[in-house]
């Protein structure tokens, strides 16, 4: 009897080698499911930005807009960049912000004459964004026709 009593004693469980001493594996994932979780990932912080109140999504139907947004995004944090590091990086000039706003206030108005004429020719209402200067468009256009790129004159620097 005291044999079967030592059977069916219960005997203590050895640590398997493999198993960490109980701790929890780290489980090796593919490359695709590490893409996959890397793209997940990608994806959350998209959603976070687009609830931010300084953030406009962007449509991209178009080759070309695709690009476009892009460039703007670029352009985005570059210009405030430099807006930030005039009058501190001592090789920054003040007249070269005002040249490169001047530039980029030349482009916006490029872009919204391109934006009326496509209107135009589709025969689709537009209206022009939310906070543009119709006026200065107009004083813009005068002093720096369609053909060239430089500012031909120091406009004054408006809400940019």
């Amino acid at each position: 009897m005291a044999e079967n009593q030592k059977e069916t004693q219960k005997q203590p469980k050895q640590a398997n080698p493999k198993s960490n001493g109980g701790a929890p594996q780290k489980v090796k994932l593919s490359n695709a499911a590490l893409r996959a979780a890397q793209k997940e990932r990608k994806l959350q912080r998209k959603v976070e930005r687009a609830h931010r109140p300084d953030t406009m999504l962007i449509g991209r139907m178009a080759l070309e807009t695709n690009v476009l947004g892009t460039l703007v995004d670029r352009n985005d944090y570059l210009i405030r960049s430099f807006r930030d590091r005039v009058g501190v990086v001592s090789n920054i000039p003040l007249e070269s912000f005002t040249e490169i706003i001047n530039e980029q206030n030349i482009l916006r108005v490029r872009l919204h004459t391109q934006n009326k004429k496509l209107a135009a020719l589709l025969e689709v209402d537009y209206q022009a964004p939310g906070g543009y200067d119709e006026a200065f468009e107009s004083k813009l256009l005068e002093e720096n026709p369609p053909g060239s790129m430089k500012p031909k004159q120091q406009t004054k620097v408006a809400n940019a």
